[in-house]
């Protein structure tokens, strides 16, 4: 891998965290001195041109939204208009407005910015994001990072009830788009999971998987006690959560269970800014940085991950190696799980599955080993070989 240049892209801005952004700075690091992370930020400096924004929120929405924030408290209770005040809040809180043409102008942007600079310097291998498409073909050898899986989400989600017939189309064939025109120009696909492999084998892709490496080293037991007593929290029984208010992370079932176990004292935390505000045994926190996020998986008694579906599941297995024990439904990471170390495995999407998976926390959640799963599984050390392994093939193939 010396001589090696990787160039390894990506749509969203630096500042952004997540699962994708964290393997891909990961992934430079394997060869820091010959790579080179590359965001669309990069390219529209680069390009002179900025891409089209969704324009600021205007007085009518803000409007609206305080008075879907009235409309929230109402969710809580049994009518019959409570699905359709919980939709209207879900949409009024969402932190990212939808924006059809966004994907495609920044895939454009990082692909005339790529073109200039393969024609310049003449990467040896480009690893993209699978949601930058090919748009503009590349020469340069290319592995097809796809952690997002654009196939399964929206479908759960609308067999489940949201009907939101933009983003199920805009979503399930837009995105979707995009990454198969980025996979299949490429020389190698990667998935975290093989659950987003076997979405993707639907396609006629071959995808290699490899689970995302988790630094145990970072992601640490620390003293639960001390933690507690800082936050004030001390004898009390923690949840932590991380997401967001969009339907896919199942964020109205958090909220329904922090009702249904006033005993627990729930930690919200987003990345996003968010309209929500701490209440009774609710706390909302975010965005966090890492250290910080570090100090809440500690201080949680169990974490608690309501998604309706994960490409790989990054915060509970962050959330593991901290040894704290998870309850998530069965996806993502979790999907080909054998063993009962990590915690509580909900097999359907269900509030019921839910809350005896959190009864079950409340008798003992001592009783499980995350962290050794983890540190046997998920270590680093086997990530970078797996990973090192796949470029050198790439390299050595016609």
């Amino acid at each position: 891998m010396k001589e090696m240049r990787l160039i390894v892209d990506y749509y969203k801005s630096r500042e952004l965290s997540g699962g994708v952004q964290s393997v891909l700075e990961q992934i430079r690091q394997l060869d820091p001195r010959n790579s080179r992370l590359i965001s669309l930020t990069d390219a529209e400096k680069a390009l002179g041109f900025d891409v089209v924004r969704p324009p600021p929120p205007s007085l009518r929405r803000t409007l609206f939204m305080r008075a879907t924030d009235l409309a929230r408290r109402l969710i809580s209770r049994t009518t019959p208009f409570s699905p359709l005040i919980r939709e209207l809040v879900m949409q009024a809180t969402m932190e990212r407005p939808r924006w059809l043409p966004f994907e495609s102008t920044a895939s454009l942007a990082i692909d005339s910015y790529l073109k200039a600079y393969e024609e310049l310097f003449g990467p040896q291998l480009v690893i993209r994001n699978s949601l930058v498409g090919n748009l503009i073909p590349l020469q340069s050898k290319q592995i097809c990072f796809i952690n997002d899986d654009k196939v399964s989400g929206p479908e759960l989600l609308f067999r489940r009830g949201y009907y939101d017939l933009g983003e199920f189309f805009t979503t399930r064939y837009g995105a979707v788009s995009l990454q198969l025109l980025s996979a299949r120009s490429a020389s190698a696909c990667v998935a975290p999971s093989s659950l987003v492999a076997k979405e993707m084998s639907k396609y006629g892709l071959k995808v290699h998987v490899i689970p995302h490496g988790i630094d145990t080293d970072f992601f640490r037991p620390l003293e639960k006690e001390a933690l507690k007593r800082e936050y004030g929290l001390s004898g009390k029984t923690v949840a932590c959560w991380v997401g967001s208010t969009h339907p896919i992370k199942g964020f109205d079932y958090v909220w329904r269970l922090a009702r249904d176990f006033p005993e627990i004292t729930f930690i919200l935390v987003f990345k996003d800014p968010t309209l929500l505000r701490s209440e009774q045994n609710v706390r909302i926190m975010g965005p966090c940085l890492p250290t910080k996020l570090r100090e809440l998986y500690n201080i949680a008694d169990f974490y608690i991950s309501t998604s309706v579906h994960e490409s790989f599941g990054l915060c509970p297995m962050e959330a593991a190696a901290c040894n704290t024990p998870v309850v998530s439904l069965r996806t993502g990471v979790f999907s080909d799980l054998k063993t009962d170390e990590v915690g509580c495995v909900v097999d359907e999407w269900n509030i019921m599955e839910y809350r005896h998976a959190v009864r079950r926390m409340l008798r003992g959640h001592d009783n499980f080993r995350p962290r050794r799963f983890v540190q046997r599984e998920l270590n680093l050390k086997k990530w970078r070989m797996q990973w090192r392994r796949l470029i050198s093939g790439v390299d050595r193939a016609e």
